[in-house]
């Protein structure tokens, strides 16, 4: 495997990083100026439609790093800790997967639900 071929098996991860980030660190740009007033309710269920339907396009190109989509379920094996080779592992990609799906989820209940407390 010469360097150019790991360099581009790794780029669907690193292109779900770059999307994912991008869409955190929107909400961290949306909050201020929701809390200062700039932005009210109704911007607010927009914003989360937007924010749901960003982090899932962030998901689409981790698809393409499992070389078979049916190694996605092994992710909810090895949420949060898990014990593997007589060791204890942290698995930080799975907990980061996790949270981004929180991040979705909360961004189309904010849609739904359009309560402040939930954009929290």
């Amino acid at each position: 495997m010469t360097s150019f071929n790991h360099i581009f098996s790794e780029m669907p991860l690193v292109l779900f990083t770059i999307l994912a980030q991008a869409v955190i660190g929107l909400s961290f740009v949306y909050t201020p100026a929701f809390l200062n007033g700039y932005k009210n309710f109704t911007h607010l269920k927009y914003f989360g439609l937007f924010l749901g339907i960003a982090m899932i396009i962030a998901f689409i190109p981790s698809f393409f790093h499992l070389n078979d989509i049916k190694h996605i379920f092994n992710v909810i094996n090895r949420i949060g800790f898990f014990y593997a080779n007589n060791q204890w592992y942290i698995g930080w990609m799975n907990n980061e997967i996790l949270f981004s799906s929180l991040v979705c989820i909360f961004g189309f209940l904010l849609y739904y639900k359009n309560k402040k407390w939930i954009f929290f």
